[in-house]
C-alpha cells in the first residue's frame, strides 16, 4: 500500500482503527509530540547524519533517510537510536523483513526503548494489515480466514493489551 492511501478503504474500520495513530497523512512519521532523540557516541558527523535523515524521513524520503542513517551507523556502530529509524525507514518502504531486524538490534542494545517498541508494535500491525489484504486476495477460499483475522483485530484494537486478569492477550 502506498504512505498516505486511506486505510478505510483498503481494510475497512478496524484497519483504521489500528493504523490511525500510526501514519500521518503523507506517511511519514506522525507527530506524536516528540521526536527520535540521539544519544550517540559517533560524534557530531553521527549526530548531523541522523538530524538530516530525520528531515529526509519528515519529506518521506525513505531511501534517501536510509542511506544517511547507514552511513551515520559506520560512524556509530551499534546505536539503537540509529538501528530504530533505520527499521522505521525500511518499515514505511515495505521491507518488513529489514525492519523487524533492525528493531530486534535496536532493542537488545536498549531493551527499555519506548519508540522502538511503539514502531515494533506499528511494524506488526502493517504485517497483519498485509495478511489481511492477501487473505481477501483468495476471494471464497480466504472468507473465513479474513473475517478470524479481522475480528481479532477488531477486538485488539478495541480491548488492549491485556485480558481480565491482566494477563498480555494471546490470539
Amino acid at each position: 500500500m502506498r504512505p498516505g492511501r486511506s486505510l478505510l478503504s483498503a481494510f475497512g474500520a478496524a484497519g483504521l482503527a489500528l493504523a490511525m495513530w500510526t501514519l500521518a497523512p503523507d506517511g511519514a512519521l506522525a507527530d506524536r509530540g516528540a521526536q527520535p532523540t540521539f544519544r550517540g557516541g559517533g560524534g557530531d558527523v553521527a549526530a548531523g547524519l541522523y538530524e538530516e535523515a530525520l528531515e529526509k524521513i519528515a519529506d518521506a524520503r525513505y531511501r534517501k533517510a536510509i542511506k544517511l542513517l547507514k552511513k551515520a551507523s559506520r560512524r556509530d556502530s551499534g546505536n539503537p537510536d540509529i538501528l530504530n529509524m533505520l527499521a522505521f525507514s525500511e518499515r514505511k518502504l515495505g521491507n518488513l523483513k529489514a525492519a523487524f531486524s533492525y528493531y530486534g538490534r535496536a532493542l537488545e542494545l536498549r531493551p527499555t526503548f519506548p519508540e522502538a517498541r511503539e514502531y515494533l508494535g506499528e511494524a506488526h500491525i502493517d504485517a497483519a494489515l498485509r495478511q489481511l489484504a492477501l487473505l481477501r486476495s483468495y476471494g471464497e477460499d480466504g472468507k473465513q480466514a479474513h473475517a478470524s483475522l479481522l475480528d481479532a483485530l477488531k477486538r485488539a484494537a478495541a480491548g488492549g493489551d491485556a485480558d481480565a486478569t491482566g494477563q498480555p492477550r494471546s490470539w
